[in-house]
């Protein structure tokens, strides 16, 4: 494995390795910057919104609002097939835990659905 040293280098193989990517990252050390490239670039979030989700889910398992063994019936949120395995199972009923590993792991479109329909967009912007 290569190992690098200053961002230049690493700037500069991550464009040789993904043409067509774009990409940006700054990197802050006791709230001061010390490298910043592209960081003005705004770029789809992808899946990173997932994480906000499961942490308020997670804030929500602590404050004793939700637990993790609690069941959450999915009959009624419109399935989404575009990621995930949930689609594919027979179940309609999953244990918060349950959905929070198949976010987790498989970035489960469908199951961070209902985790948000769960929480709410405002627990969630919270985060």
């Amino acid at each position: 494995m290569r190992q690098f040293t200053d961002w230049g280098q690493i700037s500069a193989e991550l464009a040789f390795n993904s043409p067509g990517v774009t990409w940006s990252v700054a990197i802050d050390r006791n709230f001061l910057p010390m490298v910043r490239i592209n960081p003005t670039e705004e770029l789809p979030s992808a899946s990173i919104g997932k994480i906000f989700i499961l942490m308020a889910v997670l804030e929500q398992v602590d404050r004793g609002l939700l637990t993790l063994d609690q069941l959450v019936e999915t009959d009624d949120v419109d399935p989404v097939t575009d990621s995930g395995v949930m689609q594919y199972l027979s179940s309609r009923s999953y244990s918060i835990a349950d959905l929070c590993v198949l976010v987790a792991s498989l970035s489960d479109n469908r199951a961070a659905n209902h985790l948000m329909d769960l929480v709410g967009l405002p627990a969630t912007q919270q985060i």
